[in-house]
């Protein structure tokens, strides 16, 4: 039988891979384009999201390449060069614009050769923390010289580019170059894309969610989109456009017996809906008769309560003194609080010690699961909530918000509300389990502290017990001591250990050495349980099965490390990032913390005879590592010896450890 011979030199799957990646990517800019933005396709760059004031001019753009390239890239790398190239091309012809480049690929960042960045690993994580702001003066005015240097000796920059880095203070530099670019590495892949898209359509205020209308809906955005971007360049794409094409009807699939059924019963139908209506106008005004009318009211925002007192503190609570003070001084001359941390870090519970000592009037808002559309229709309320009632010297809370720098008109929102706090010389308080996003810090000011929400101390501890019910010294001691080396000062963990000891007299029982209380395993359980769902990405979960067997700090390399060695981790950049907030702490510099919620959790989820391979990739991670700490040496050792001497990989891995030796 005779086949075909195919050109492999002419095939263009990579194109249309590449293709189809911008098209989703699009898609989902454009579902999240804010009331004053458009997003431009094939314009300037591959997307362009734009910005107008009240009378119709672009004020600002942000103009995004998108790659679909597996290979690491870096400062060196073409796609980095082209888009600080055309950033000063594109500034020459727009001067009265204020530009910002993005580079969106699903890459992950690699190494200069023969570059020592000081201070970070390559240079785009060093282009991040110069950005941050994060490093002393000394060190931010080192790192710039450095970013600077590497520019100077590059020969193929272009002529404008050469000149403006060669002319810039290191203030210009900062503000004009290094804060105009994002490097949005370790993106989605196009199936996650997709997943992404079906989430945002589920999430509107009409939401879409039955499986062929989804379907539908994607398909006809995509149409859209490609039409837009293969035929008419610069395509102006808006909430308008979104809107008509969200509203075309949809062709359902109907199960026409079901449908002769519910036909046959409409007359009883509408007289249950008319027996319900009569019910419901019952029991109201048998409620206005109680004067229901005059309890304290309360306004909903969708499906959140906004509170106008602060809510409770939990019982028994410490004062957190310290923590404290260092707030109350930083605040002094500033309005904005932003407290971060992990899951669990008692972000909540400092915000409300803070508010409740600050002040007698708070107003408190809740918004943990708010995102993309739901999240701007909430700071919208608030904003004018605030604009209503906010008096001086109130204090704002917005509690347990998850915010991100593609957000634009989230954060606008949230520079508008903080703007009117300053002007009622309010405070306002933020917590969340990221970072504050940068583009909030430029446009807020230099007038705001951002607090990483830290452990319990010892003395936190011991006030906490002796509140729990015990007053013998020497005790309270003891067991700040071993709840404090337990759980290095965890605040949801010291609480389980404490309610633990309580429910026990106090007593101290050998057992508590090799045994975790069955608090403590409730509470992991339920931080299982939270992770499940809340982090939707399977790399994401598998990579924190890993994690949650290694002791102690570990840095983005060894995280890289896991996923080239570990089968079914092909993005392991984006499932880092993915983690990062809520399950493990930045400590700066690329350097992380698991959060000990988790601890046991690859165990708890697969079983302990299943264990070995995860320990085989841990100590192949490590020993990948260009070098070790001794801290990491010794890792990489336990996983070694964990793993059953009739192992293949058992032996290999000990005579490697012996020659790093």
């Amino acid at each position: 039988m005779s086949e075909l011979v195919p050109d492999t030199e002419r095939q263009a799957s990579h194109i249309f891979r590449g293709y189809n990646y911008q098209a989703y990517q699009t898609i989902l800019a454009w579902l999240k384009c804010g009331e004053n933005e458009e997003i431009l396709t094939e314009f300037v760059e591959d997307v362009d999201l734009v910005r107008r004031d009240a009378l119709g001019n672009i004020t600002d753009a942000e103009l995004t390449q998108i790659k679909n390239e597996k290979k690491r890239v870096t400062l060196n790398s073409k796609p980095a060069k082209d888009l600080i190239k055309n950033f000063f091309r594109h500034k020459k012809r727009n001067p009265e614009i204020i530009l910002f480049m993005r580079l969106c690929t699903v890459s992950d960042r690699g190494k200069e050769r023969n570059v020592d960045w000081v201070y970070a690993d390559n240079g785009l994580d060093l282009w991040d923390l110069i950005k941050s702001r994060k490093l002393p003066a000394a060190d931010q005015a080192t790192a710039i010289k450095i970013l600077k240097s590497f520019y100077f000796k590059k020969a193929n920059i272009s002529k404008n580019a050469h000149n403006f880095i060669q002319e810039s203070d290191s203030t210009a530099f900062l503000r004009d170059f290094v804060d105009r670019f994002s490097w949005d590495t370790g993106q989605s892949s196009y199936a996650d894309i997709e997943k992404d898209i079906k989430q945002v359509l589920a999430d509107l205020p009409r939401p879409i969610n039955d499986p062929l209308e989804v379907t539908q809906v994607i398909y006809r955005l995509w149409y859209f989109v490609t039409h837009s971007i293969a035929g008419k360049p610069g395509e102006t794409l808006n909430r308008i456009d979104l809107e008509a094409v969200l509203l075309v009807e949809t062709t359902a699939k109907i199960d026409r017996e079901r449908l002769k059924i519910l036909a046959a019963d409409s007359t009883r139908t509408a007289a249950g809906v008319d027996n319900l209506e009569k019910m419901v106008a019952l029991l109201l005004n048998e409620q206005a008769a109680k004067h229901i009318q005059d309890a304290m009211p309360v306004q909903v925002i969708e499906r959140q309560t906004y509170q106008s007192n602060l809510p409770p503190l939990p019982k028994p609570c410490a004062d957190r003194s310290q923590e404290l003070l260092k707030i109350q001084k930083a605040l002094k001359n500033s309005c904005f609080l932003w407290i971060h941390g992990s899951t669990g870090y008692g972000k909540t519970t400092l915000a409300n010690l803070y508010a409740r000592q600050t002040s007698s009037t708070g107003l408190w808002f809740r918004l943990r699961n708010y995102s993309d559309f739901t999240l701007i229709s909430a700071l919208q309320k608030i904003h004018m909530i605030l604009n209503a009632q906010l008096k001086d010297r109130d204090i704002v809370v917005l509690d347990d918000i998850i915010i991100i720098e593609q957000q634009t008109y989230a954060i606008e929102l949230l520079s508008m509300i903080v703007d009117n706090v300053k002007k009622n010389s309010a405070k306002i308080v933020i917590t969340s389990q990221h970072r504050l996003p940068s583009r909030l810090k430029a446009q807020i000011g230099g007038e705001f502290f951002e607090y990483v929400a830290p452990e319990m101390s010892e003395a936190d501890i011991s006030l906490l017990i002796n509140r729990s019910g015990l007053d013998d010294d020497t005790l309270i001691r003891f067991w700040s001591t071993y709840i404090f080396a337990t759980t290095s000062g965890h605040p949801q963990l010291v609480s389980a250990f404490a309610a633990y000891a309580k429910e026990n007299e106090w007593v101290f029982t050998p057992e508590m050495l090799v045994q975790q209380p069955r608090t403590v395993n409730e509470v992991k359980a339920e931080s299982r349980r939270l992770l499940a769902e809340t982090i939707k990405n399977d790399e994401a979960r598998e990579l924190a099965r890993y994690l949650s067997l290694v002791i102690g700090p570990f840095d983005r390399e060894f995280a890289l490390n896991i996923g080239n060695a570990a089968p079914g981790l092909n993005e392991p950049g984006r499932a880092l990032d993915t983690l990062v907030g809520p399950w493990i702490e930045s400590l700066g510099n690329n350097i992380y913390s698991f959060s000990p919620l988790l601890r046991g959790y690859a165990e708890a989820d697969v079983g302990k005879t299943a264990l070995e391979k995860y320990y085989v990739i841990l100590c192949v991670a490590w020993l990948k590592k260009r070098t070790l700490t001794p801290f990491e040496l010794v890792q990489a050792m336990i996983a070694a010896l964990t793993v059953k001497n009739r192992s293949p990989y058992s032996k290999a891995m000990q005579n490697t450890i012996h020659n790093k030796l």
